[in-house]
Order: C-alpha cells, then structure tokens, then sequence
C-alpha cells in the first residue's frame, strides 16, 4: 500500500502457486493485474497491462508456427 497525501494505491497481482505433494519447495508466479486507487471516499480500479505476458505468447506461437512449417517442408 502506497499513500500520498488522501490518495491510497493498492497494487493488486494474479499469482500462480506450483507446490508438489512431499516436497518442501515450489515456484511462485506473480504478475501485474491493476490499482486500485482511494481518493477519500471514492474507490476505482486502474487495470495494468502487461506487456511482457503478451510477448510470452507471441513467442509461443511463432515457435509453434515455424515447427509446423518445418515439418511440413521436410516432407
């Protein structure tokens, strides 16, 4: 929580928690979701958008799709 004078900012994230059954780790995945802001009494939520996650995908499907194409071309 971040305050400033009457304005309140609360970063808000969606996590991914990943924890195997008898074993004492796991991995943890956090990324931006929004804001909310508090401006006295009023209350709004600001969405985030995250670049990287789109980039993430992207990548994902650029190398789905050159694969393919590979495949393709050695027959």
């Amino acid at each position: 929580m971040i305050e400033h004078g009457e304005r309140t900012l609360i970063p808000l994230a969606r996590t991914l928690r990943l924890r195997l059954p008898g074993v004492a780790a796991g991995m943890v995945w956090s990324r931006p979701f929004g804001v909310v802001v508090k401006e006295g009494a009023s209350h709004r939520f600001v969405r985030v958008v995250d670049p990287t996650r789109r980039i993430q995908w992207a990548l994902l499907a650029g190398g789905l799709t050159a694969a393919i194409l590979v495949r393709l071309f050695r027959r």
